[in-house]
């Protein structure tokens, strides 16, 4: 199915079906969507209410919040979605940068504070007196994950469908970025690697249609997410599921 793409100052029948899809199917529920009257004007022209509109279903669906009205929009907006899973958990910091197995340990757990639980025969890399990052050996990352209940995965060779269907079936994953540093910037290092939550994702299960929702831990809670489509954040993070951890009783709802 193919959709047109809508954007401030777009008019026509397009930009009248939104507006009543806004007004009438998904809105209500959430007044505080709407401007001061309580409803969106159906006028057929994509104006600053309508923009508004836009953006904060765009946030509350996490899909990438820029007020156009894509396919991936489109798809939420008609229920026309193949994946919508999502089980996001109560963000838990790092504290600094080097524990982030630790908060994403807490955060499959759904726990409030990381987990340094030291599981027996794990190697962490040592920073003076404290223990640092999780040694990424597979090994040592499946011994860390058996020690915790987690299920491993080597899953470097995932495509986007088999990670849809991974995140629908059991909630939220720990996924292992390898090549970057703690902020998600690309390392000169290929060996540094930083652990994430993707939190939930939703679209057709194509790399281009479809959106996820990470959660980092060496952010602070407000500004914690990055929400993108994959085929973006492949290209941003070559080796965007170096490592993968999960609960196989943990189970994803959808967001709508």
């Amino acid at each position: 199915m193919s959709f047109i793409t809508l954007k401030p100052g777009s008019k026509g029948p397009a930009v009248t079906e939104l507006q009543t899809i806004l007004e009438n199917t998904l809105l209500p529920p959430h007044r505080k969507y709407l401007g001061a009257n309580g409803h969106l004007d159906i006028t057929g022209v994509f104006d600053e209410d309508t923009e508004e509109c836009v953006k904060d279903f765009q946030l509350e669906a996490k899909l990438k919040n820029d007020g156009k009205v894509g396919p991936n929009t489109w798809r939420a907006l008609k229920g026309l979605e193949n994946f919508n899973a999502y089980q996001e958990p109560k963000h838990v910091h790092d504290g600094g940068g080097f524990h982030c197995w630790a908060a994403c340990t807490a955060m499959i757990k759904g726990m409030n504070t990381k987990d340094l639980t030291r599981v027996p025969n794990v190697i962490f890399e040592q920073l003076g007196n404290q223990i640092g990052g999780l040694d990424n050996d597979p090994a040592n990352v499946a011994t860390f994950a058996a020690g915790h209940g987690f299920e491993f995965k080597q899953a470097a060779g995932w495509k986007c469908a088999e990670l849809c269907h991974k995140v629908n079936l059991f909630g939220r994953l720990a996924i292992n970025i390898r090549g970057v540093t703690s902020t998600l910037t690309r390392s000169p290092d290929p060996n540094d690697s930083h652990w994430v939550i993707l939190a939930g994702l939703r679209g057709d299960g194509t790399p281009k249609g479809t959106t996820l929702y990470l959660m980092n831990p060496s952010v602070v809670e407000n500004n914690c997410q990055v929400v993108h489509t994959y085929r973006y954040l492949k290209s941003e993070y070559p080796q965007l599921t170096h490592h993968a951890m999960y609960l196989y009783n943990n189970n994803s709802a959808p967001i709508y």
